[in-house]
């Protein structure tokens, strides 16, 4: 069960990035933008192919340069609609003092079968360049009694229609 309090401290958190002026810990939407740009040029991402995979080493090399921790490719095999598929889950983390955890995610994966210049750029572009500036910005005030994962998950646009 989730408590106010962690979300009390999120939405502080939030508001003094926004407010303070410390230039490396505060949210920059350009860099969030040419994060976004940088991702969409791995286009289509569609899970179980070679560009999702190129785009899940991108990601995990982002926060690798970011400093986080335990970053990893966590990658598994699961029956799916359209038959059995291999998912690459990026994983950071940026260590906490106690043993509560808050993971904030964005898919990065695109729909299948729309077209070849399909970038996504809107859907999951958007909010794992948002998702990667926070990275940033997070691992830059670091440390927080609370431990924060941040998750870039393949996989949310597998589906048949």
């Amino acid at each position: 069960m989730i408590t106010a309090s962690p979300w009390k401290n999120l939405i502080v958190f939030g508001a003094l990035c926004v407010f303070t002026g410390c230039k490396e810990s505060v949210f920059d939407g350009t860099k969030a933008m040419t994060e976004v740009e940088s991702l969409v040029k791995i286009s289509p991402r569609d899970s179980n192919t070679g560009n999702g995979r190129r785009a899940a080493v991108h990601l995990e090399n982002r926060l690798k340069a970011m400093g986080l921790t335990h970053t990893k490719i966590d990658n598994f095999t699961e029956e799916t609609p359209n038959g059995k598929m291999i998912f690459n889950n990026v994983l950071g983390r940026i260590p906490g003092k106690t043993n509560r955890l808050i993971v904030l995610l964005s898919h990065f994966d695109t729909k299948s079968g729309i077209s070849a210049n399909f970038q996504g750029a809107n859907d999951s572009g958007s909010s794992s360049g948002v998702l990667l500036e926070l990275a940033r910005v997070l691992q830059a005030r670091a440390p927080y009694e609370t431990e924060f994962m941040i998750a870039f998950v393949d996989g949310e646009e597998c589906r048949t229609e």
